[in-house]
Formats: structure tokens, sequence, C-alpha cells
């Protein structure tokens, strides 16, 4: 059965159900990688909610009646008389009668100049009640609370038939209002309304994140496997001056990432020796991937298991791949395409590894590739050579990867964690798919990988090349590392990646 329809016939398990783990490493993914602008959203939001509540604050004042109720012998029916005097009281306060009865003695003052409430609650079970009149000053609380005495009872018994209200207590306001203003506790509502957008926000972040970040993302893609997991290291610096591109040769390299690109060599290895294949290409969806990075490394272990490899940079509209050598830029495929030049003059050296550059003339596979020339000399590298790898220019964009793959046994694809989203990397190994060339995938950078440097961290200094914008190509893999004098091998980091990079876990 074709790739493409396996593919459809086999949906993801579980697909429906949440994954903690995943979702918690989102989570911290989103703040550390925004963690300046969630600073300053919660900055603006702390101070516009403390400014709001410093603004919007106003004092509270409350005087207070407590009556005892007496209509007839049994207390409990007095009880329940007390409980419909309580309820009815807000309604009864809010009718025009009560309050022109209220503030009849009051001259020159309308209800409204003193923004009064008038609330009431009971005790249960027996015939008291509390009244009590809230303003914002005080004297108004007590001036409302001594005309509330005057004409209440009369408006009880007109309510509930003759009652006797005995006077129990009598709490007058003083100056102290009864929701003292207190800045930490605008600060802390501050604080925690800023808190609350930013989870709302990294919400939204992570729930709308279509990025690949596990191997699960790509079993929706094509049913290969994934080939290794590249962790990402971080590389010390001392100078600006002094680059690398981690190639697995420099005795400084991380030893997780040499180790994982050495068991990503020999898996393919193993996996086109079955159907005797010897040229393989290497492309990704965008750039900034760590395709050519990868590329370069594979070859060089190949060349220390003794295998005689040869490297064709087929991006030439930047070729990079002798930089990662520290070499200029030399006469490659793009001269040979465009004059009579021998295959000898083309090829250079390094590390046991025969290179041959995009060349010094720049442009597209399609305007530059000679289909002659191209098949003589891929007929040449397949006798002379034990292994050949194509390094092109990223599938998604271009069409170069897809043409060098005519000339190709299979295609590895290289997918940075959390850079393509589903859809990119769907489009960029369709056409592998379709043509049954794709040999499996790697995944580079993954933080969860072993490095010796610690599990998070950054391997290189990439160019400023803009993944989405395809006009401009820029050289995207530069970095920096420490100059030091001995090579970090310490054995219980050897013994603890070992545990963790099983060949099952390829």
């Amino acid at each position: 059965m074709p790739e493409q329809s396996r593919n459809t016939a086999q949906p993801v398990n579980n697909a429906n159900v949440i994954d903690l783990v995943t979702l918690t490493e989102d989570y911290l993914r989103c703040f550390r990688r925004y963690w300046l602008q969630f600073f300053l959203l919660l900055a603006i939001v702390a101070v516009l909610v403390t400014g709001y509540y410093t603004w919007s604050y106003m004092p509270s004042y409350e005087a207070s009646v407590t009556y005892s109720l007496k209509k007839t012998e049994d207390v409990t029916y007095d009880a329940m008389v007390v409980v419909r005097l309580s309820d009815a009281i807000p309604t009864v306060v809010k009718t025009k009668d009560f309050t022109e009865d209220l503030f009849s003695q009051i001259t020159n003052v309308s209800s409204d100049d003193y923004g009064y409430t008038i609330s009431s609650d009971y005790t249960e079970g027996t015939t008291l009640f509390t009244v009590a009149v809230t303003t914002n000053n005080y004297q108004n609380s007590n001036i409302l609370l001594d005309m509330f005495r005057k004409v209440y009872p009369d408006w009880a018994s007109k309510a509930v038939g003759t009652v006797e209200l005995q006077l129990v207590d009598v709490l007058y306001s003083d100056e102290t209002p009864i929701n003292i203003y207190s800045p930490v506790s605008s600060v802390a509502r501050g604080i925690l309304a800023g808190m609350a957008v930013c989870i709302a926000f990294a919400t939204l972040y992570v729930f709308t994140i279509t990025t690949v970040r596990k191997e699960s993302d790509l079993k929706k893609i094509t049913v290969k496997s994934c080939i290794s997991l590249i962790p990402d290291v971080r590389i010390k610096k001392r100078s600006a001056s002094t680059k690398s591109t981690l190639l697995i040769t420099n005795k400084h390299v991380d030893w997780g990432l040499k180790q994982s690109l050495l068991a990503a060599q020999s898996r393919i290895e193993k996996l086109m020796e079955k159907d005797g294949q010897k040229v393989f290409l290497m492309t990704s969806s965008l750039p900034q991937e760590g395709k050519s990075m990868v590329s370069v490394n594979l070859a060089l272990a190949y060349a220390e298991k003794g295998k005689k490899v040869l490297l064709l940079d087929g991006d030439m509209r930047n070729p990079s791949v002798l930089k990662f050598f520290g070499l200029q830029d030399h006469k490659g495929l793009s001269d040979y395409f465009s004059s009579n030049m021998v295959l000898r003059d083309l090829i250079v050296t390094q590390s046991g590894v025969d290179i041959i550059s995009g060349g010094s003339i720049q442009g597209a596979a399609s305007s530059l590739l000679n289909e002659e020339k191209m098949r003589s000399l891929m007929q040449y590298a397949r006798m002379a050579y034990d292994c050949v790898i194509l390094d092109t220019p990223p599938a998604c964009g271009f069409t170069d990867a897809d043409i060098f793959s005519r000339y190709a046994d299979a295609v590895v694809y290289v997918v940075r964690h959390d850079v393509p989203t589903v859809g990119e990397v769907r489009d960029g190994m369709d056409g592998f798919i379709q043509s049954k060339k794709l040999l499996g995938y790697l995944i580079n950078r993954n933080p969860g990988g072993f490095s010796t440097y610690g599990k998070y961290g950054k391997y290189g200094k990439y160019g400023s090349y803009g993944y989405r914008h395809y006009g401009k190509y820029r050289h995207y893999i530069e970095t920096e590392i420490e100059n030091e004098e001995e090579e970090d091998s310490r054995p219980e980091r050897k013994m603890e990646y070992e545990k963790l990079n099983t060949e099952d876990s390829l």
C-alpha cells in the first residue's frame, strides 16, 4: 500500500487526549521564549489595575441599629415575622414614599446627595435583626441612621401589623471607614491580574501551536521513523573571533551531540545497505534547521568508519559546506555545469571527506544544472565512492531539492524542533513521499536531548536569514565555541548518555 494511503488509514491514537507533560513543556517553553514580553505585559496590567483600584477607591462608613421584635408571646412566630421584615427592608427603603419620609426632616438635601445604602440582617431563630446604613461620609451615616430610627417603626407596623420594636443596640460610625484602603492589596490585585492575563496569552499560544515539537507530530505526515534526535546543546565562547561549526572531528564539540550524529550515520548506513543504495540527499523545510551541519557531520562520520565519501554542496544559491572547514569559496558544481572543468579540479579533501562546493556562479538549480553532466558526475561518484551525500536548499519554497532528488537513492529530512509547522513539513516531504525516496527524518536541536553542557541550550548562532522569507538567502550556520585545550570526555557523561540514547530510542 502506498505510504500516503497508509498515512490516511492510520490516524494517530489518542489524538484528543491532552498530554499533560507536553502541555507543561509547551507552557515553560512559551514563558522562556517570550519572558521579556510577558514581564512587560504583567507590569503594564499590574500598573493599570493598581491605578484603577486607587482611583476608584471610595471610603464607606457604616452606622447600625439592632432591634428586638415583639408581636406575640410565641417566639417562633415572632422570629418568622423578623425574617419577613428583614427581607423586606431593601425593597421598602427604595420606595418613593419611604425616601420622602426619611428625608422630610432634612432640609435642602436630596437623597442623591447622600449616596446611601440600607441593608438588613437577622439572627436565625431569634427575634433580633440589624439594619445598617452605609454612606461615603461618617456624619451622613449617623444622620441617616437617626432618621431611620424615627420613621421605621411606623413602616414596620404597616407591613406586618402592630409590632413592638425594642432598641437593643445603636452603633454610630466614626472616622474610620469599614473598607480601609490598602496599597499592598491593590498592588497584589494588580499582579494577580497581570499573571492571569499572561497565563491567558500563554494558553492561547500553547493551544494554537502548529510547529513540530515531537515525533508524534510527524506521524501525522509519514510512517517513516525518526532516525535520531540531535540534542540542543550550549556552546561556550571565549572569543568572538573564534568560529567553528560543530564538527564531530572537533575535540571540543559536545559529546552528546557527537554521539547522536554517529548514531544517525550508523542507522542511515544500515537502512541504505538493505537496498544497496549509496546516494542520499539532505534537505529540510526551511533554512535555519541545521541541515548543512548535519550533512557535513554525517560525511565525517562515514569517513571515520573508513568509508570513501563524497559530499556535494547542492546549494548553488549560497554555498556553505566549505565554510564549515574554514575554507574560502572554491570552484564547484555551478562552474562544472557551465564550463569544461574536470572533477579533479573541483574536489577539495578535508578530514577524509571529498567535497565539491556549490561553485562560484550562484543561482537556482533549475537554471544552472546541466542534466547530462550531472548524470555523468553521479555515475562516476557511484563507482568511486562508498557514499555520496547531496546537501540541498530547503524543500519549502525552492525546487532545488526536488531536482537533485532525481539523482539520489534516498532522502533524509531534517526538522528543527519547534521551527517549521506541520503544514510546512508536509509540503516539503510530500514529493519525496510520493516518489518513495524518503528514508526517514532527524529532529534537530531537540531540547530533551542529552548534552554535556545541560539539557537545554543553544548550539549555534544562526545568521539573520528569516526562515519565512525566501527572497534573501544568507549563510545561516555560524557558531562560536570556546577555544579549550582538552577534550571533554568525562566517562560518567558517556555512561549516562548511553543509558538515555539507546538504539530503541532512535
